[in-house]
């Protein structure tokens, strides 16, 4: 696991994916915690963590992000494919395009099913995670985050993953869950990221 926290740093971007309840959250929470602890540099997210970190809900804190590491939740709401030509989406792009030169890494996000993010998302992603919440050594059947953390002890999520070609690499094992649950707001709803269109100008 540690290895792949490392690989994080040099991989910018990642996604982790998978059904409602797998883990997803949970992961990138993790791996967000732990790349803080072993470089020293600041969380970035659009979810609220229990550690010290800065929400982003706005384009200016999106924008201004640098040498950090950024967790991105639910990422159909902020990129999502059927909007890939509006300009929010454009504008969107151009800055995750842009976000490697800034030492934003890694740059987390999450989804239920990746072909309903936008296409640029998609390539630029270097590191894919397909999450699977189990419990008692099955596939989980809770649906709701209230209904497991009842079992919290007794799952853990297992994580198949791919390289950008989307060839299987190997697969890690997440366990302790009861500890970091306690590291994010399960509840929170994400929104959509906050954009205000620049006005044009006009020269008569």
């Amino acid at each position: 696991m540690q290895d792949l926290v490392k690989l994080a740093r040099v991989s910018n971007t990642i996604c982790f994916y998978g059904g409602k309840g797998s883990g997803k959250s949970l992961a990138m929470a993790y791996f967000g915690y732990k790349a803080h602890k072993l470089f020293g540099i600041p969380i970035y997210a659009n979810m609220p963590l229990t550690v010290d970190y800065t929400h982003v809900d706005t384009f200016a804190t999106f924008t201004g992000m640098n040498n950090c590491i950024f967790i991105g939740d639910d990422f159909e709401l902020w990129a999502n494919s059927r909007l890939y030509f509006s300009k929010k989406s454009k504008t969107l792009m151009e800055i995750i395009l842009n976000l490697g030169k800034r030492r934003v890494a890694p740059f987390m996000w999450s989804c239920k099913r990746p072909m309903n993010c936008d296409v640029q998302l998609r390539d630029v992603t270097d590191i894919w995670i397909e999450c699977k919440m189990f419990l008692n050594g099955d596939p989980q059947t809770v649906e709701e985050w209230h209904e497991l953390r009842k079992y919290i002890n007794n799952c853990y999520v297992y994580m198949d993953v791919y390289d950008y070609k989307g060839n299987y690499d190997h697969s890690e094992v997440l366990t302790d869950l009861d500890r970091w649950i306690l590291l994010y707001d399960t509840f929170y709803e994400i929104k959509d990221i906050e954009y205000k269109e620049q006005p044009s100008y006009r020269h008569d």
